[in-house]
């Protein structure tokens, strides 16, 4: 309904938690040896990366959000998931531990909530410049992507 028929377009879900602090990756739901795939490779550049823990900073998934937008528009649509890294992968899962023993066995809810933002949302003014810069150069990528001759 908001697009003309077969037009192709990026939707692009941005998460955090996954990689370096302040990084990104583009993970696709794409296998690396799909048309698709190398087609968002050369656009987005070496961030682009399967959801596949062998390949980078993610692990497999299927049936999710991507598929579903794979399925409904076909080969109009192209989904990136823009992962930014926060804190190492320790301090994320102790985060979530911690907000699930709050919430299901009891404990400190107002520490495991703060400990849970400050691992998908870090507080340091550096780490959100650099997802502010990230997420832009992102957008700008896509818009010259969509707009490039076929």
């Amino acid at each position: 309904q908001w697009l003309p028929h077969n037009q192709k377009f990026v939707h692009i879900d941005f998460h955090t938690g996954l990689g370096a602090s302040g990084t990104y990756s583009l993970l696709v739901e794409y296998p690396s040896d799909h048309e698709h795939y190398h087609e968002l490779k050369e656009a987005f550049g070496d961030s682009v990366q399967p959801w596949d823990a062998g390949a980078g900073v993610a692990y497999a998934i299927s049936g999710g959000f991507p598929d579903a937008v794979q399925r409904k528009f076909g080969d109009s649509a192209r989904f990136l998931t823009c992962e930014f890294g926060t804190h190492s992968p320790l301090k994320v899962i102790t985060a979530l531990q911690a907000e699930n023993q709050a919430h299901h066995h009891g404990g400190d809810v107002k520490k495991a909530k703060a400990q849970i933002r400050e691992a998908f949302f870090p507080s340091s003014s550096v780490w959100k410049e650099s997802v502010l810069t990230g997420g832009l150069a992102v957008f700008d990528q896509a818009r010259q992507f969509l707009t490039q001759d076929p």
